[in-house]
């Protein structure tokens, strides 16, 4: 199996955005008139920039792109093939980690292939901090009567759950498997 290769987020961004504008049939300057009608003045040599990964790109900016493109952010987060987008220096997932990590905080829900009783173990307090973490989000968005809030944190909270449990489901069943052999 070839190396996989650690990538930045904004060189992978770039690259998507060029290959969902081309898909989408927009020159960089249509893109940026478009995303400038929108309300976030970009212009053609911005864009350029951007997917060249010669130019850093505010969040606003990521939200329009990916708005005017019609395209999804995690898409445009995740390197192709089997290349990995490095979170902070070290620390590094793939689709399934980016993925997790944008819904639920932690990329640990993407469970190794080597998924034994210590990773159980690992994953179970991780999955502890994710808890915390999204029932501080609930406790906050109750607060302030922000009811999306409160529903986003309790969805992540069951979906966190439901993911640990598939995990250890997967583990259980291949033990019992090898077990029988």
């Amino acid at each position: 199996m070839p190396r996989k290769k650690t990538r930045r987020a904004g060189e992978v961004f770039g690259e998507r955005l060029r290959q969902l504008r081309e898909l989408r049939g927009l020159t960089q300057a249509q893109l940026a008139d478009q995303v400038t009608a929108n309300g976030t003045p970009l212009n053609r040599e911005a864009v350029m920039k951007i997917e060249r990964g010669g130019r850093r790109v505010d969040i606003e900016e990521v939200v329009a792109l990916t708005w005017a493109l019609q395209g999804v952010l995690v898409q445009l987060l995740t390197p192709p093939g089997n290349d990995l987008l490095a979170l902070s220096d070290g620390i590094a997932v793939d689709a399934e980690g980016l993925s997790n990590f944008l819904l639920y905080g932690d990329p640990v829900l993407a469970a190794p292939a080597a998924f034994d009783d210590e990773t159980v173990e690992v994953v179970r307090g991780r999955l502890d901090r994710i808890l915390l973490r999204h029932a501080l989000a609930l406790t906050d968005a109750s607060r302030a009567n922000d009811e999306h809030g409160m529903k986003v944190a309790g969805a992540a909270i069951v979906a966190a759950v439901r993911v640990f449990n598939a995990k250890v489901d997967e583990h259980n069943k291949a033990k019992a498997r090898k077990g029988r052999k």
